[in-house]
């Protein structure tokens, strides 16, 4: 028998079924490859661009309401695992972006305090770390006011009448330190600071 006709037979027809494997195995992974591209893929890739436009965001002093829409992760809900890892990453940022303008609310708070209180150019060298901050002024003066016999006069008289009295004799101490150019430093109580040859 010659089976030489039958073994190229056979070897065409395994020919043909390897050519038939290899071509359902491009077909099938382009279509998997589109698929996951588009299902998973390019979310994904487009959360890592949110992640970076996110930082940018964050580090701007005008971040308002319009940033969400700029962002793929605020766009939509999707009910898989990538919608969980978008709902998360939507938290992330919200609560970043609130931590953040109540860090920056805080720090502007903070600076209108601290110059309520210190004359702006020591409030700066405060902020740079400077410590101690004193200076030395060779001729300075500091004058301490206090009233004798405060305790006595104030249980003997209304509480109304002892703050006009203080009102009316710290309003004359303001007018002398105007007119000699003094600095005042505080009240307390019936006493009165003010200083005189500084800046």
């Amino acid at each position: 028998h010659d089976v030489t006709a039958i073994y190229q037979e056979l070897q065409a027809f395994i020919l043909r079924i390897v050519g038939l494997v290899l071509l359902i195995s491009v077909f099938a992974t382009a279509v998997t490859m589109v698929v996951l591209s588009r299902v998973a893929i390019v979310p994904i890739l487009r959360l890592r661009d949110d992640l970076r436009r996110a930082a940018d965001l964050v580090s701007r002093e005008d971040t308002g309401d319009k940033t969400e829409a700029m962002l793929y992760a605020c766009q939509g809900d999707r009910p898989d695992e990538l919608g969980e890892v978008m709902m998360a990453f939507r938290q992330m940022y919200d609560r970043i972006h609130r931590e953040i303008l109540d860090r920056r609310r805080a720090e502007q708070e903070s600076e209108t305090l601290l110059l309520n209180i210190l004359p702006p150019a020591i409030a700066e060298r405060l902020k740079r770390g400077e410590h101690p901050i004193a200076e030395r002024f060779d001729r300075a003066t500091v004058l301490f006011a206090d009233l004798v016999d405060f305790t006595g006069l104030a249980a003997n008289i209304a509480p109304a009448e002892l703050v006009q009295q203080l009102n009316q004799i710290f309003s004359a101490f303001d007018t002398l330190a105007d007119s000699y150019q003094l600095e005042k430093i505080k009240t307390i109580g019936d006493a009165y600071m003010v200083v005189g040859g500084l800046p």
